[in-house]
């Protein structure tokens, strides 16, 4: 939700911006941010980094595991860092609201998936350091989990993803 929140916010900022499961945030097939989530005291904390003038150089990157980076200044005029800001928890304080209350986890799991990156497309899906296995995305869990399609052997597999990594065949 916090991603889709941030993707939506970047998007009404004139940066139409795609989640990348669970937490990188796309433009142009390019990460221009990310999100880490944390539990302290009962309450979930967000930590989330945009690329806004610079990035990481693609020898800095995870070899074979990493999207490519990009600064959002590559995509268009940004305002300052403090309106930058102000905008995105203005869209993201709307954006929570209405995801809240929509009728059922699934809904809201459809409505996240629109704003999603490489749904319907092929995807490496690494669960840990294995070399992993070929599936397509088909959407959302009602608790977040990544809806795949397995499709790199026998009979068709359908399966949710809660943890791992996945990259663009």
């Amino acid at each position: 939700l916090v991603g889709y929140c941030l993707a939506e916010g970047l998007a009404a900022l004139g940066f139409p911006a795609r989640l990348k499961w669970p937490n990188d945030l796309l433009l142009d097939g390019c990460k221009v941010g990310g999100i880490l989530l944390e539990e302290r005291g009962g309450r979930t904390l967000a930590g989330i980094g945009i690329n806004c003038a610079s990035a990481p150089d693609a020898a800095n990157l995870r070899r074979d595991h990493a999207t490519p980076a990009a600064a959002l200044a590559s995509f268009g005029e940004l305002p300052g860092a403090v309106a930058l800001w102000a905008g995105l928890v203005q869209s993201g304080q709307t954006c929570y609201r209405q995801s809240v209350t929509l009728s059922d986890s699934g809904e809201r799991s459809r409505v996240i998936a629109r704003r999603m990156a490489w749904l319907g497309r092929e995807v490496l899906v690494r669960e840990d350091e294995s070399d992993g296995f070929r599936a397509r995305i088909v959407g959302l869990a009602g608790d977040g989990g990544l809806r795949l399609r397995r499709i790199d052997q026998g009979p068709v597999q359908q399966l949710t993803l809660h943890c791992g990594s996945i990259s663009l065949l």
